[in-house]
Protein backbone atom coordinates (compact mmCIF):
# COMPACT_ATOMS: atom_id res chain seq x y z
CA UNK A 1 0.00 0.00 0.00
CA UNK A 2 1.17 3.51 -0.78
CA UNK A 3 -0.11 6.73 0.72
CA UNK A 4 -0.44 9.26 -2.10
CA UNK A 5 -2.16 11.89 -0.01
CA UNK A 6 -5.67 10.62 -0.77
CA UNK A 7 -7.37 7.27 -0.34
CA UNK A 8 -4.97 4.47 0.46
CA UNK A 9 -4.94 1.68 -2.10
CA UNK A 10 -3.32 -1.74 -2.00
CA UNK A 11 -0.39 -2.71 -4.20
CA UNK A 12 -0.93 -6.38 -3.34
CA UNK A 13 -2.01 -8.41 -6.35
CA UNK A 14 -5.74 -9.12 -6.35
CA UNK A 15 -6.69 -12.75 -5.70
CA UNK A 16 -3.08 -13.75 -4.99
CA UNK A 17 -2.53 -16.02 -1.99
CA UNK A 18 0.36 -14.48 -0.06
CA UNK A 19 0.55 -17.50 2.24
CA UNK A 20 1.64 -19.82 -0.56
CA UNK A 21 5.22 -20.97 -1.05
CA UNK A 22 7.32 -18.44 -2.89
CA UNK A 23 10.09 -15.88 -2.86
CA UNK A 24 9.19 -12.25 -2.22
CA UNK A 25 11.39 -9.21 -2.71
CA UNK A 26 10.33 -6.81 0.06
CA UNK A 27 11.00 -3.14 0.81
CA UNK A 28 9.86 -1.64 4.12
CA UNK A 29 10.55 2.00 4.99
CA UNK A 30 10.94 4.03 8.18
CA UNK A 31 8.09 6.36 9.06
CA UNK A 32 8.32 9.54 6.96
CA UNK A 33 11.45 7.96 5.42
CA UNK A 34 13.47 9.31 8.35
CA UNK A 35 17.15 8.31 8.32
CA UNK A 36 17.28 6.38 11.58
CA UNK A 37 19.50 3.38 10.91
CA UNK A 38 22.88 4.86 10.02
CA UNK A 39 24.66 6.78 7.28
CA UNK A 40 26.18 6.16 3.88
CA UNK A 41 29.79 7.33 3.71
CA UNK A 42 31.88 7.03 0.55
CA UNK A 43 29.39 4.54 -0.89
CA UNK A 44 29.40 2.26 2.19
CA UNK A 45 26.55 1.82 4.67
CA UNK A 46 27.50 2.31 8.34
CA UNK A 47 24.82 1.04 10.74
CA UNK A 48 24.18 2.73 14.05
CA UNK A 49 22.71 0.92 17.08
CA UNK A 50 19.18 1.17 15.72
CA UNK A 51 20.36 -0.14 12.36
CA UNK A 52 22.08 -3.10 13.97
CA UNK A 53 18.89 -3.87 15.88
CA UNK A 54 16.91 -3.86 12.61
CA UNK A 55 19.51 -6.07 10.93
CA UNK A 56 19.46 -8.61 13.74
CA UNK A 57 15.65 -8.62 13.81
CA UNK A 58 15.55 -9.36 10.08
CA UNK A 59 18.10 -12.13 10.51
CA UNK A 60 15.90 -13.64 13.24
CA UNK A 61 12.92 -14.17 10.92
CA UNK A 62 13.72 -17.87 10.24
CA UNK A 63 13.78 -18.63 13.98
CA UNK A 64 10.16 -17.70 14.55
CA UNK A 65 8.19 -18.39 11.36
CA UNK A 66 8.10 -20.89 8.54
CA UNK A 67 10.14 -18.49 6.44
CA UNK A 68 13.72 -18.07 5.32
CA UNK A 69 15.69 -15.01 4.25
CA UNK A 70 18.05 -14.50 1.35
CA UNK A 71 20.11 -11.41 0.55
CA UNK A 72 19.08 -8.19 2.31
CA UNK A 73 20.45 -4.76 3.12
CA UNK A 74 19.62 -2.18 5.77
CA UNK A 75 19.84 1.37 4.45
CA UNK A 76 19.49 4.66 6.40
CA UNK A 77 15.69 4.73 6.07
CA UNK A 78 14.60 1.37 4.66
CA UNK A 79 15.28 -2.34 4.37
CA UNK A 80 15.43 -4.37 1.14
CA UNK A 81 15.34 -8.15 1.43
CA UNK A 82 14.11 -11.43 -0.01
CA UNK A 83 11.73 -13.49 2.14
CA UNK A 84 11.16 -17.15 1.29
CA UNK A 85 7.90 -18.79 2.38
CA UNK A 86 7.06 -22.48 2.56
CA UNK A 87 8.88 -24.94 0.33
CA UNK A 88 10.45 -22.37 -2.00
CA UNK A 89 13.87 -22.61 -0.42
CA UNK A 90 16.80 -20.62 -1.80
CA UNK A 91 19.37 -22.80 -3.56
CA UNK A 92 22.43 -20.67 -2.75
CA UNK A 93 23.90 -20.35 0.72
CA UNK A 94 23.74 -16.69 1.70
CA UNK A 95 26.08 -17.12 4.63
CA UNK A 96 23.85 -15.01 6.87
CA UNK A 97 23.92 -15.68 10.59
CA UNK A 98 20.98 -15.85 12.93
CA UNK A 99 20.12 -13.06 15.32
CA UNK A 100 21.58 -12.75 18.77
CA UNK A 101 19.09 -10.10 19.89
CA UNK A 102 15.64 -10.86 21.40
CA UNK A 103 12.94 -11.51 18.81
CA UNK A 104 9.13 -11.62 18.74
CA UNK A 105 7.64 -14.71 20.36
CA UNK A 106 4.81 -15.29 17.87
CA UNK A 107 3.32 -18.49 16.53
CA UNK A 108 5.29 -20.19 13.81
CA UNK A 109 2.10 -21.39 12.14
CA UNK A 110 0.74 -18.16 10.66
CA UNK A 111 3.33 -17.22 8.04
CA UNK A 112 1.70 -15.19 5.32
CA UNK A 113 3.97 -12.50 3.95
CA UNK A 114 1.91 -9.76 5.62
CA UNK A 115 2.12 -11.56 8.96
CA UNK A 116 5.89 -11.99 8.80
CA UNK A 117 6.55 -8.39 7.78
CA UNK A 118 3.89 -7.04 10.15
CA UNK A 119 5.45 -8.76 13.14
CA UNK A 120 8.93 -7.69 12.06
CA UNK A 121 7.73 -4.09 11.97
CA UNK A 122 5.91 -4.43 15.31
CA UNK A 123 8.96 -5.89 17.02
CA UNK A 124 11.43 -3.34 15.64
CA UNK A 125 9.06 -0.49 16.53
CA UNK A 126 8.96 -1.71 20.13
CA UNK A 127 12.73 -2.11 20.29
CA UNK A 128 13.17 1.35 18.80
CA UNK A 129 10.90 2.96 21.40
CA UNK A 130 12.94 1.26 24.09
CA UNK A 131 16.17 2.52 22.49
CA UNK A 132 14.82 6.08 22.37
CA UNK A 133 14.01 5.99 26.08
CA UNK A 134 17.08 4.13 27.30
CA UNK A 135 19.86 4.83 24.80
CA UNK A 136 19.05 8.17 23.23
CA UNK A 137 18.18 6.91 19.74
CA UNK A 138 16.57 9.34 17.32
CA UNK A 139 12.81 9.48 17.99
CA UNK A 140 9.98 9.36 15.47
CA UNK A 141 6.38 10.49 15.66
CA UNK A 142 4.19 7.40 15.71
CA UNK A 143 5.54 3.97 14.82
CA UNK A 144 9.03 3.23 13.54
CA UNK A 145 7.84 2.00 10.15
CA UNK A 146 5.24 2.99 7.60
CA UNK A 147 2.08 0.89 7.67
CA UNK A 148 2.64 -0.45 4.17
CA UNK A 149 5.45 -2.26 2.44
CA UNK A 150 6.35 -3.04 -1.16
CA UNK A 151 6.97 -6.49 -2.65
CA UNK A 152 7.59 -8.32 -5.88
CA UNK A 153 6.89 -12.02 -6.32
CA UNK A 154 9.99 -13.96 -7.41
CA UNK A 155 8.83 -16.92 -9.44
CA UNK A 156 11.86 -19.23 -9.64
CA UNK A 157 15.62 -19.50 -9.07
CA UNK A 158 16.35 -17.83 -12.40
CA UNK A 159 14.21 -14.84 -11.41
CA UNK A 160 15.97 -14.72 -8.05
CA UNK A 161 19.37 -14.69 -9.70
CA UNK A 162 18.34 -11.89 -12.08
CA UNK A 163 16.88 -9.67 -9.35
CA UNK A 164 20.07 -10.13 -7.33
CA UNK A 165 22.11 -9.01 -10.32
CA UNK A 166 20.06 -5.92 -11.21
CA UNK A 167 20.08 -4.85 -7.55
CA UNK A 168 23.84 -5.34 -7.35
CA UNK A 169 24.27 -3.41 -10.59
CA UNK A 170 22.06 -0.52 -9.38
CA UNK A 171 24.21 -0.32 -6.25
CA UNK A 172 27.32 -0.32 -8.43
CA UNK A 173 26.27 2.40 -10.86
CA UNK A 174 25.83 5.27 -8.41
CA UNK A 175 27.06 6.80 -5.17
CA UNK A 176 24.19 7.36 -2.72
CA UNK A 177 23.48 9.74 0.14
CA UNK A 178 22.28 8.79 3.62
CA UNK A 179 18.67 8.59 2.36
CA UNK A 180 19.56 6.17 -0.41
CA UNK A 181 19.20 8.89 -3.08
CA UNK A 182 21.58 8.88 -6.05
CA UNK A 183 24.27 11.56 -5.86
CA UNK A 184 26.55 10.92 -8.83
CA UNK A 185 27.90 8.17 -11.06
CA UNK A 186 30.27 5.67 -9.47
CA UNK A 187 33.19 6.33 -11.80
CA UNK A 188 36.25 8.60 -11.75
CA UNK A 189 34.40 11.34 -13.67
CA UNK A 190 31.55 11.41 -11.09
CA UNK A 191 28.92 12.73 -13.48
CA UNK A 192 25.68 13.93 -11.81
CA UNK A 193 23.15 11.20 -11.14
CA UNK A 194 19.91 11.11 -13.16
CA UNK A 195 16.51 12.07 -11.80
CA UNK A 196 15.27 8.49 -12.02
CA UNK A 197 16.80 5.08 -12.62
CA UNK A 198 14.60 2.05 -13.33
CA UNK A 199 16.03 -1.43 -13.91
CA UNK A 200 13.89 -4.43 -14.77
CA UNK A 201 14.08 -8.16 -15.31
CA UNK A 202 11.77 -11.15 -15.10
CA UNK A 203 12.49 -11.19 -11.37
CA UNK A 204 11.09 -7.68 -10.77
CA UNK A 205 12.09 -4.03 -10.74
CA UNK A 206 14.64 -1.81 -9.03
CA UNK A 207 13.89 1.92 -8.85
CA UNK A 208 16.26 4.61 -7.56
CA UNK A 209 15.66 8.34 -7.18
CA UNK A 210 17.84 11.40 -7.65
CA UNK A 211 18.14 14.39 -5.36
CA UNK A 212 15.51 16.47 -7.18
CA UNK A 213 12.66 13.96 -6.72
CA UNK A 214 10.42 14.83 -3.76
CA UNK A 215 9.23 12.14 -1.36
CA UNK A 216 5.67 12.53 -2.61
CA UNK A 217 6.75 12.13 -6.22
CA UNK A 218 8.93 9.16 -5.30
CA UNK A 219 5.89 7.48 -3.68
CA UNK A 220 3.84 8.04 -6.84
CA UNK A 221 6.56 6.62 -9.05
CA UNK A 222 7.10 3.60 -6.81
CA UNK A 223 3.36 2.90 -6.81
CA UNK A 224 3.29 2.93 -10.62
CA UNK A 225 6.15 0.45 -10.81
CA UNK A 226 4.94 -1.81 -8.01
CA UNK A 227 1.55 -2.26 -9.68
CA UNK A 228 3.19 -3.72 -12.79
CA UNK A 229 3.77 -7.47 -13.24
CA UNK A 230 7.35 -8.54 -14.00
CA UNK A 231 8.36 -8.44 -17.65
CA UNK A 232 8.67 -11.75 -19.47
CA UNK A 233 12.06 -10.84 -20.92
CA UNK A 234 14.40 -7.88 -20.86
CA UNK A 235 13.63 -6.66 -24.39
CA UNK A 236 10.03 -5.95 -23.40
CA UNK A 237 8.95 -2.34 -23.93
CA UNK A 238 7.80 -1.08 -20.54
CA UNK A 239 4.18 0.05 -20.41
CA UNK A 240 5.01 2.23 -17.39
CA UNK A 241 7.20 4.71 -19.31
CA UNK A 242 4.40 7.08 -20.30
CA UNK A 243 2.88 7.03 -16.79
CA UNK A 244 6.29 7.75 -15.26
CA UNK A 245 6.85 10.58 -17.71
CA UNK A 246 3.48 12.09 -16.77
CA UNK A 247 4.58 12.19 -13.11
CA UNK A 248 8.05 13.55 -13.90
CA UNK A 249 6.53 16.28 -16.04
CA UNK A 250 6.69 17.37 -19.66
CA UNK A 251 8.16 18.24 -22.03
CA UNK A 252 9.85 14.88 -21.99
CA UNK A 253 13.61 14.83 -21.67
CA UNK A 254 15.76 12.35 -23.53
CA UNK A 255 15.75 8.90 -21.94
CA UNK A 256 18.75 6.60 -21.92
CA UNK A 257 19.09 2.94 -21.13
CA UNK A 258 19.80 -0.46 -22.56
CA UNK A 259 20.52 -4.14 -21.89
CA UNK A 260 22.77 -5.62 -19.20
CA UNK A 261 24.57 -8.94 -19.64
CA UNK A 262 26.27 -11.62 -17.61
CA UNK A 263 29.20 -13.73 -18.79
CA UNK A 264 28.99 -17.47 -19.45
CA UNK A 265 31.04 -19.93 -17.47
CA UNK A 266 33.51 -20.87 -18.68
CA UNK A 267 34.52 -18.20 -21.19
CA UNK A 268 35.68 -19.78 -24.44
CA UNK A 269 36.78 -16.75 -26.48
CA UNK A 270 40.33 -17.02 -27.76
CA UNK A 271 42.68 -14.16 -28.53
CA UNK A 272 45.87 -12.45 -27.52
CA UNK A 273 45.40 -9.77 -24.87
CA UNK A 274 47.87 -8.48 -22.30
CA UNK A 275 47.18 -6.88 -18.94
CA UNK A 276 48.15 -3.23 -18.84
CA UNK A 277 50.35 -2.50 -15.84
CA UNK A 278 52.60 0.30 -14.66
CA UNK A 279 55.47 -1.45 -16.42
CA UNK A 280 53.88 -1.44 -19.88
CA UNK A 281 51.30 1.37 -19.76
CA UNK A 282 53.52 3.29 -22.19
CA UNK A 283 51.93 1.12 -24.91
CA UNK A 284 48.81 3.28 -24.51
CA UNK A 285 50.63 6.63 -24.59
CA UNK A 286 49.59 7.57 -28.13
CA UNK A 287 46.23 5.78 -28.26
CA UNK A 288 44.64 5.89 -24.80
CA UNK A 289 46.74 8.53 -23.02
CA UNK A 290 44.37 8.86 -20.05
CA UNK A 291 45.58 5.44 -18.87
CA UNK A 292 49.01 6.89 -18.10
CA UNK A 293 47.68 8.73 -15.05
CA UNK A 294 44.44 6.88 -14.31
CA UNK A 295 45.34 3.19 -14.71
CA UNK A 296 44.69 2.31 -11.06
CA UNK A 297 41.20 3.81 -11.23
CA UNK A 298 40.16 1.46 -14.05
CA UNK A 299 41.73 -1.78 -12.75
CA UNK A 300 42.12 -4.30 -14.27
CA UNK A 301 42.80 -3.21 -17.82
CA UNK A 302 43.59 -5.47 -20.80
CA UNK A 303 44.73 -4.51 -24.29
CA UNK A 304 45.31 -5.86 -27.76
CA UNK A 305 48.62 -4.44 -29.02
CA UNK A 306 49.50 -3.85 -32.68
CA UNK A 307 52.84 -2.42 -33.82
CA UNK A 308 53.80 -1.46 -30.29
CA UNK A 309 50.61 0.39 -29.43
CA UNK A 310 47.39 -0.57 -27.64
CA UNK A 311 44.52 -0.49 -30.16
CA UNK A 312 41.69 -1.94 -28.06
CA UNK A 313 41.26 -1.89 -24.27
CA UNK A 314 38.79 -3.23 -21.72
CA UNK A 315 38.77 -1.90 -18.17
CA UNK A 316 36.50 -1.65 -15.13
CA UNK A 317 34.23 1.30 -15.78
CA UNK A 318 32.76 0.75 -12.30
CA UNK A 319 34.28 -1.24 -9.46
CA UNK A 320 32.32 -2.66 -6.54
CA UNK A 321 32.95 -5.18 -3.77
CA UNK A 322 30.86 -7.89 -5.45
CA UNK A 323 30.42 -6.87 -9.10
CA UNK A 324 32.36 -4.86 -11.71
CA UNK A 325 31.22 -3.52 -15.06
CA UNK A 326 33.23 -3.49 -18.26
CA UNK A 327 34.19 -0.47 -20.32
CA UNK A 328 35.56 -1.07 -23.83
CA UNK A 329 37.25 1.23 -26.34
CA UNK A 330 38.70 0.30 -29.74
CA UNK A 331 40.36 2.64 -32.20
CA UNK A 332 38.13 3.13 -35.29
CA UNK A 333 40.70 1.69 -37.70
CA UNK A 334 40.83 -1.57 -35.72
CA UNK A 335 37.15 -2.29 -35.25
CA UNK A 336 35.35 -5.39 -36.61
CA UNK A 337 38.43 -7.56 -36.01
CA UNK A 338 37.26 -9.21 -32.79
CA UNK A 339 39.64 -7.19 -30.62
CA UNK A 340 36.86 -5.84 -28.38
CA UNK A 341 35.70 -9.37 -27.63
CA UNK A 342 39.26 -10.48 -26.93
CA UNK A 343 40.03 -7.79 -24.35
CA UNK A 344 36.58 -8.10 -22.76
CA UNK A 345 36.98 -11.85 -22.25
CA UNK A 346 40.40 -11.35 -20.66
CA UNK A 347 39.01 -8.65 -18.36
CA UNK A 348 36.07 -10.84 -17.30
CA UNK A 349 38.40 -13.73 -16.42
CA UNK A 350 40.50 -11.42 -14.22
CA UNK A 351 37.40 -10.08 -12.46
CA UNK A 352 36.27 -13.61 -11.71
CA UNK A 353 39.71 -14.44 -10.37
CA UNK A 354 39.30 -11.52 -7.94
CA UNK A 355 36.11 -13.09 -6.55
CA UNK A 356 33.76 -10.61 -8.22
CA UNK A 357 31.06 -11.01 -10.87
CA UNK A 358 31.81 -9.37 -14.25
CA UNK A 359 28.95 -7.51 -15.96
CA UNK A 360 28.62 -5.89 -19.37
CA UNK A 361 26.07 -3.32 -20.52
CA UNK A 362 25.39 -0.99 -23.40
CA UNK A 363 22.67 1.18 -24.91
CA UNK A 364 19.90 -0.05 -27.19
CA UNK A 365 21.34 2.03 -30.00
CA UNK A 366 24.89 0.69 -29.76
CA UNK A 367 24.64 -2.25 -32.15
CA UNK A 368 28.42 -2.76 -32.28
CA UNK A 369 28.57 -3.23 -28.51
CA UNK A 370 25.63 -5.61 -28.65
CA UNK A 371 27.56 -7.51 -31.31
CA UNK A 372 30.46 -7.97 -28.86
CA UNK A 373 27.98 -9.45 -26.37
CA UNK A 374 26.72 -11.90 -29.00
CA UNK A 375 30.23 -12.98 -30.01
CA UNK A 376 31.09 -13.73 -26.39
CA UNK A 377 27.83 -15.60 -25.79
CA UNK A 378 26.73 -13.21 -23.03
CA UNK A 379 23.26 -13.61 -21.53
CA UNK A 380 20.98 -10.59 -21.14
CA UNK A 381 19.66 -10.66 -17.57
CA UNK A 382 17.97 -7.26 -17.47
CA UNK A 383 17.72 -3.76 -18.84
CA UNK A 384 17.23 -0.23 -17.59
CA UNK A 385 15.72 3.16 -18.36
CA UNK A 386 17.31 6.40 -17.15
CA UNK A 387 15.67 9.83 -16.97
CA UNK A 388 18.44 12.48 -16.88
Amino acid sequence: MVDLGGDRHSIRLRNYDYSQSGLYFVTTCAENRSCLFGVVDDGEMHLNEAGRMVQEAWESIPRFWDAEIDVFVVMPNHVHGIVVLGDARVSADTGRGRARAPAPTKSEQDSTLSTVIGRFKSFTSGQHRKGVLERGWLPVSGTLRQRSFYEHIIRNDADLDRIRLIRARADLLFIYDERGRMLYANDPDQQPAPRLYLAYTSGGYVIRFGQSISDATAAQLRAIVDEQPPVEEARTVLTTVSSIQDVLGKPARRRDGGPAYRFPEPLSWMGAAIQVTAANVHLARDTFPWLLTELAEWWPCFAVVQDGAAVSVCFSSRIGPAVCEAGVETLPAFRRRGYAATVTAAWAAAIRDSGRTPLYSTSWGNLASQGVARRLGLTMFGADVVWP
